[in-house]
């Protein structure tokens, strides 16, 4: 079998090992069927790895391919605009016969994937050509300003924010807003201009009934937190689990953000999710001695809450041999040292059974 008689497949790969436009040009140039296959590819491989020197001249000519898509759908100004490359847009909006709003396979199109890499220049010409959807979304429900908000560029935001052409609430299909993407990924300066907006919904809830304050809670970001708490409109944050933005960051042994969410009036900080469990059960669990140490300073916190197994904190933190919580809960004076579980199992017996000599040390000495 002679090598223009392999099947497309093939080729694709073969020329997929090529790492030079020139080398990829003269395959193109064989036979028609290979200029066919291998022109996208040229235009693509020049976009991510050269100075866009073919796609420009390309487009300059009106090269029918300049309009084509690939196999995922996508279009020579796709890639462009995903890298960024202002003056191969410019051109193909200007000469080329192409559809800034046409989608890939995944329904994105050139203006969602120049948002998501905050390439001001693209969206500026693309906002220019007065498309008639600003809030196309893709496979996953996600819009031009999700993915802006989401990968924290400002500008991009602003502009798409400015057209008012945009919903500033809109929901990908798990539920989350642009403001929800914004704080889960600590985006301080996106979550004050979404904020600005008296449109937004500070208290829109994701698929697992999460809040913008509850994902920027779990992962710590302090910042974003402070902009929430001082917005004054926030309302109940309890999400599908009966978590609270207080449990998910000692869950997570956030320290500032436990110290910001306890200043909070009306707080509950006993509060409990679907196992019983409270906020200083979850951190004495895992272990997050600062966070034990700043709950144990609210006198408001139950230093004996008991979860659906009947542990108390002092037992969750035996039983994982976390010496440091076990001495702060001791150092209270208020726990019970003798607390059993529903299975009748004491701190002391847990700590014996899973080997944690230090921890047993501790209760034995403390009685």
């Amino acid at each position: 079998m002679s090598f223009l008689s392999l099947p497309p497949e093939l080729l694709a790969l073969v020329a997929s090992f090529l790492e030079r436009d020139s080398d990829i040009n003269s395959l193109s140039q064989v036979n028609r069927r290979l200029n066919f296959l291998l022109v996208p590819k040229l235009y693509r491989h020049n976009v991510r790895n050269g100075s866009c020197s073919a796609l420009l001249w390309a487009a300059k000519h009106g090269i029918k391919g300049t309009a084509e898509k690939n196999s995922l759908g996508r279009t020579a100004i796709s890639f462009a605009a995903e890298h960024g490359h202002e003056a191969v847009v410019r051109c193909l909006l200007e000469t080329g016969p192409v559809d800034p709003e046409l989608g890939d396979n995944l329904n994105e199109g050139p203006l969602s994937y120049a948002a998501e890499n905050g390439h001001v220049g693209v969206v500026r010409l693309l906002l220019a050509m007065d498309m008639k959807d600003l809030d196309s979304k893709d496979i996953s429900g996600t819009t031009p300003l999700s993915r802006a908000c989401e990968n924290g560029h400002l500008t991009v935001a602003k502009m798409l924010i400015k057209t008012e052409r945009v919903d500033v609430n809109s929901r990908n299909v798990s539920g989350q807003t642009p403001l929800s993407l914004a704080a889960e990924n600590g985006h301080g300066t996106v979550v004050r201009l979404l904020l600005k907006d008296a449109r937004v919904d500070v208290n829109s809830m994701n698929s697992r009934r999460r809040t913008p304050l509850s994902l920027a809670s779990e992962n710590g970001h302090v910042t974003v937190v402070r902009a929430l708490l001082q917005d004054g409109r926030l309302g109940d944050s309890t999400d599908g689990h009966g978590r609270t933005p207080l449990s998910w960051a000692a869950e997570n042994g956030h320290g500032p953000v436990v110290k910001l969410l306890l200043k909070v009036k009306d707080i509950d900080v006993n509060s409990r999710d679907v196992v019983f469990q409270t906020p200083l059960s979850l951190a004495a669990e895992n272990g997050h001695n600062t966070v034990v140490k700043i709950l144990l300073k609210d006198s408001r916190v139950d230093v004996d809450a008991r979860d659906a197994t009947g542990s108390t904190p002092l037992s969750l933190a035996s039983r994982n041999g976390h010496c440091a919580v076990v001495q702060l809960l001791l150092d209270t004076k208020r726990v019970d040292v003798d607390a059993k579980n529903h299975n009748g199992l004491t701190p002391i017996f847990l700590a014996v059974v899973n080997n944690h000599e230090k921890v047993k040390d501790l209760l034995l000495n403390s009685q």
